[in-house]
């Protein structure tokens, strides 16, 4: 059983989701499994499987992100939930460096990450986020991080909480 699960849904996603794929592959923390949910796309997105064998594809009708997002974790093993969007990429040493703050600080539910933006031309422009970390959920929001590109979370507190509210057809990553 993989210590972590990353879950990326995807609907038409294009080659942006070859690139979240192969970003979650260079990782350099090695002990992952990877469930990309096919919401419904009208693609063919059945190379993902193919890409590594520690990469999983699962289909489900149209219903959106967040029922997605609950259907990879219902697929998945891991004690760690990664969340990846399918138009995202992580940098290499992204689950090794949030691994290991989630491992050193047992009573923390989650950890997220810097990140920055990339234009159409490849330009990055890092987004600062508030000056504290957040000690909660909402703060984090209302921080400016990106939910849930960035976040792991124990499954335990996923169980707790029970999931994304698939009623929210957006920002169901806001869903405090």
């Amino acid at each position: 059983m993989p210590l972590v699960s990353i879950i990326i849904p995807a609907y038409n996603s294009g080659h942006y989701l070859d690139e979240a794929v192969q970003s979650v592959i260079a990782q350099t923390f090695t002990d992952w499994e990877c469930i990309v949910v096919d919401d419904g796309s009208n693609e063919d997105l059945s190379h993902v499987g193919e890409m590594d064998p520690r990469v999983h594809l699962t289909r489900q009708p149209n219903r959106g992100t967040a029922a997605a997002r609950n259907n990879g974790i219902a697929s998945s093993t891991g004690e760690f939930i990664a969340f990846l969007d399918h138009d995202d990429i992580w940098l290499p040493e992204n689950l090794d460096a949030q691994v290991a703050v989630l491992s050193a600080n047992p009573r923390a539910g989650f950890c997220y990450a810097h990140y920055d933006l990339i234009d159409g031309e490849g330009n990055r422009r890092t987004v600062p986020l508030s000056g504290n970390p957040a000690r909660s959920y909402l703060e984090m929001l209302r921080g400016g991080a990106p939910i849930p590109s960035t976040a792991v979370v124990r499954r335990s507190c996923l169980a707790v909480v029970g999931g994304f509210d698939p009623m929210l057809p957006y920002s169901d990553d806001q869903d405090v």
